[in-house]
């Protein structure tokens, strides 16, 4: 169940906000943000420079969602923001959102000065370890274990100007569980590749989704994922049962 990129850890250290006009936020979302705005400088562990492309800025609950798509870049990647950068969100706030799924659900609104809230929650980032701040590229490329020029390459690769000094951040997908690939009949049993059902083997939860309730997006929504549990696991419970006593 592929949900979003973020930093390797969440950020829970912060109570909820208010903003001017009354839209609740969280600070603790800013790293989840981080981890898949445009403005950023990403590489791979391997220190190959990517763009994301799954990236909709119009869309407030979205953005750079998928850990499916993390995994394509193997698991890990590392983003890169100049204390410029930072400087502006801090200043005018974020150009773009993304869904802070850990806390209120909306991350953090769009063109709200940050204020000390960047430096703080990079800070808190920085001790919990996978964040790091440094005043050269090389540095960075060090720290992470890079090739040298890595870096450096990938800010030329994004057309953006280098700062006075940076923050690198560790980033990862979040999945929150298996979903689907295994399909079965409306008894909840197992289906083989050739239609035909296996008679005393059942499933229920998520991975029945195969080819039941197919949304075509990369999970389906809690709700009714959340109903498919209890609803899969009634029906595969009792003709799980009503087998048993035929087979005694």
């Amino acid at each position: 169940m592929s949900h979003q990129r973020m930093g390797k850890e969440f950020i829970t250290a912060f109570p909820v906000q208010t903003s001017q006009d009354g839209t609740a936020w969280s600070p603790n979302d800013l790293t989840v943000i981080l981890a898949c705005a445009p403005e950023g400088v990403y590489v791979t562990k391997e220190g190959e420079s990517f763009q994301p492309e799954d990236y909709d800025p119009f869309n407030p609950l979205g953005g750079f969602a998928g850990a499916i798509g993390t995994y394509s870049l193997g698991a890990t990647y590392y983003v890169v923001y100049s204390e410029e950068q930072l400087k502006e969100y801090a200043d005018k706030g974020l150009s773009s959102n993304a869904m802070g799924f850990q806390n209120v659900g909306l991350g953090v609104p769009t063109g709200m000065p940050l204020g000390d809230w960047t430096d703080t929650v990079m800070a808190q980032a920085e001790k919990q370890g996978f964040a790091w701040k440094v005043k050269t590229l090389e540095e960075g490329d060090n720290l992470l274990g890079l090739p040298a020029g890595t870096l450096s390459g990938a800010y030329m690769d994004s057309g953006k100007t280098p700062g006075s000094g940076y923050y690198v951040m560790e980033c990862c997908g979040l999945a929150i569980s298996s979903c689907g690939g295994v399909e079965v009949d409306a008894g909840m049993r197992v289906v083989r590749t050739n239609g035909t059902a296996i008679e005393n083997l059942f499933i229920a939860g998520n991975d029945g989704f195969g080819n039941i309730m197919a949304t075509g997006a990369e999970y389906p929504i809690g709700g009714d994922a959340g109903m498919w549990v209890f609803g899969s696991g009634y029906l595969a419970g009792v003709n799980a049962s009503e087998l048993a006593k035929k087979q005694k």
